[in-house]
This record gives C-alpha cells, sequence and structure tokens, in this order.
C-alpha cells in the first residue's frame, strides 16, 4: 500500500504538469500554470527525479518569462540546467536563458550564450534545439536593428525543422516564429516579395497550430477530470490506510488490555490459594487443640455449629492432682521437653 501511494503522488505530480503546460499557453492563465508546476516541483525534488525536476523548473521559467519577470524567469532557467547531468538538455535551457539576457539589452551576452548552445545541438544532433538557438539569435539581431544576419538565421533553422516531424506542434511553434521573423525582417529590409511569401507561409501554420490548441482544451478538460479522479483515488487510499493504522492500534491495545488482566487475574489467584493454605495450617492446628482439650463430640460441635450443647451426666469423675516436685523441675526444663514429658 505505501509503494503503491507513493507511486501515486509522482503520477499526480505528472498530471500537475500537464495542466500546468495546458494553462501556460495563455497570459492571463499563466499564474495557474506557476501553480501547478509549483505543486508538482517538490514532489519531483524529494524523489531525486532530475528529469523531471529540470523540466518543471524550465516550465516555471518559461512562465516567468511569458509574465515578463525576467528576474524570476533566469533564476529558474539557470536552476534547471543544474538539474542535469548530461548535456542533451543543456541547449534548450541556455536559450531560454539567452532569451532573457537579450529582454535585458544585453546582446552580446546573449549573442554568446546562444552560439554556445548551437555548439552543443551540433555535438548532441538535436534539430529541434538547433533551431531554437537559431531562431533566438536570429531574434535578438532583429532587436539590435541587423536585419540581414536576423534572415541569415532564420533561414539557417527552417532546414532544421520544416522537413523534421512536421506534425509535431513543437516544430510548427518554432516555424511559426521562423515565418513571423522573416516576413517582419523582410519587410524592414523593403524586400517585400519575400515578406509576403513568409507572411502567407506564416497563416497555414498557424491555423495547423489552432487546430493542436482546440486539442489541448480537450486534453485540459480530461486532464482536470484525471486529475479529480486521482484526487479521489487518494483520499480512498489515505482512508484505507488510516482504518488499517486504527485497527492495528485497537488490536494492539485490546491485547494489551487483555494481557494484563490476566496477569491481575493469576496474582490474585495465587495471593488466594497462598492464603487458603495458612487458614488451612491454622484450622489444623485449632482442630488439634481442641482435641487435645476436650472431648472429640464436644469439639466437633464446637466446630460445625460454635457452640457446645450442655450436657447432663448423672455421675462423674474430677481428678485433682499435683506433681511432687513439679516447680524444681519445671525451672530446669525448656518448654518443649516440660510439655513432652507431660505427654
Amino acid at each position: 500500500a505505501i509503494i503503491r501511494q507513493v507511486d501515486n503522488k509522482q503520477r499526480e505530480a505528472s498530471i500537475l504538469v500537464g495542466i500546468g503546460n495546458a494553462y501556460a499557453d495563455k497570459k492571463e492563465s499563466i499564474d495557474d500554470a506557476i501553480g501547478y508546476y509549483k505543486q508538482a516541483l517538490p514532489i519531483f525534488e524529494e524523489r531525486e527525479l532530475q528529469y523531471e525536476t529540470g523540466n518543471v523548473l524550465q516550465n516555471l521559467g518559461d512562465a516567468y518569462y511569458l509574465k515578463e519577470e525576467y528576474k524570476s524567469a533566469f533564476d529558474y532557467y539557470n536552476e534547471s540546467l543544474e538539474a542535469y547531468d548530461g548535456r542533451e538538455e543543456m541547449a534548450s535551457k541556455l536559450v531560454a536563458i539567452g532569451r532573457v539576457y537579450t529582454k535585458q539589452e544585453l546582446f552580446e551576452r546573449a549573442i554568446a550564450t546562444f552560439n554556445q548552445a548551437i555548439k552543443i545541438s551540433l555535438e548532441t544532433q538535436v534539430p529541434l534545439d538547433m533551431a531554437k538557438a537559431y531562431i533566438a539569435l536570429a531574434d535578438t539581431y532583429r532587436d539590435m536593428g541587423d536585419n540581414v544576419k536576423s534572415v541569415t538565421n532564420y533561414l539557417e533553422a527552417i532546414p532544421l525543422i520544416e522537413n523534421e516531424d512536421e506534425s509535431a506542434a513543437d516544430y510548427k511553434v518554432e516555424l511559426e516564429k521562423a515565418y513571423e521573423g522573416l516576413a517582419i525582417a523582410y519587410a524592414r529590409l523593403k524586400q517585400y516579395d519575400e515578406a509576403y511569401k513568409y507572411q502567407f507561409e506564416l497563416t497555414g501554420v498557424k491555423e495547423a497550430l489552432h487546430e493542436s490548441d482546440n486539442k489541448k482544451t480537450m486534453d485540459l478538460t480530461n486532464a482536470n477530470f484525471v486529475n479529480e479522479q486521482q484526487k479521489s483515488e487518494l483520499a480512498v487510499q489515505e482512508a484505507t490506510l488510516q482504518t488499517r493504522k486504527l485497527q492495528r492500534n485497537a488490536f494492539f491495545g485490546g491485547f494489551v488490555f487483555v494481557f494484563a488482566l490476566a496477569f491481575i487475574l493469576f496474582r490474585n489467584y495465587r495471593n488466594k490459594v497462598k492464603t487458603n493454605k495458612i487458614l488451612d495450617r491454622q484450622n489444623a492446628a485449632i482442630d488439634t487443640l481442641l482435641l487435645n482439650i476436650l472431648p472429640e463430640e464436644v469439639a466437633r460441635e464446637l466446630q460445625h455449629d460454635g457452640y457446645a450443647t450442655p450436657r447432663n451426666y448423672s455421675s462423674a469423675t474430677v481428678l485433682f492432682t499435683d506433681f511432687k516436685g513439679f516447680t524444681t523441675i519445671s525451672a530446669d526444663l525448656e518448654p518443649r521437653e516440660l510439655i513432652a514429658e507431660l505427654n
């Protein structure tokens, strides 16, 4: 039951991240996304799940970036970078950090960071990460007013994602950024035919993404349902665990009570047996004494009724005697010796 509860907690965290991702697409619901991410984060950290922890930290960085709180975004991105051991995830984290530098108008730092991300992407052979780095670099050059370098980097990105999994939403999002950037950059360069061309491409990608957004809305509804169902299951399991715990405590408490009661009864029984033995010995001594003094019939009557019925004898003999020299003899004898002698 405990192992199952741990697994459920981890699964609940994954569901929370999924719900957060659904809310994270829109600025008006970004605070809800942050709330879900922050609920999931300590669960992953407690279990030392580095990959999941790093992803949630990056999601938080993305959320604060969308809120334009760049200091918080930068901090979460750096924590995300530190959460990973290998280089596979480093490129995307560096791109995120570089975008913060761009927003802060630290353009040289941004360019250096993007170039580092491109170099790592070449090593890890992850086209999507490389495309993100080129697009971010192009955006930075555009913000600096260098539209020629901006176009160059957008064009470097497009082949990396255009022929990959075009049905995947991540690729379409990056294509949308590249096409929009090219349309703006070409318009600024007064190359309107090229600007129109990429604006047309941009429209097609946006329609595909709109369909994807509708699917995400359905996924969010399903995720909320699953989350509530999961919480109900956890509540039932917790109640079951509490019931079993109470049953164990009640059994243990009952066992202790019965043991204590048995001990007391046994002790009282032993004391009673001991007392009865003493009384039996005393009664035997009294019987012996009475039989030494009184006739047996009288002695039994006294023992049974507590009194003796007076009896009338027509004749009786009373003997009065004195032992010559008894006083002198008894002075030299021990009591036991004297009694033995008389008997």
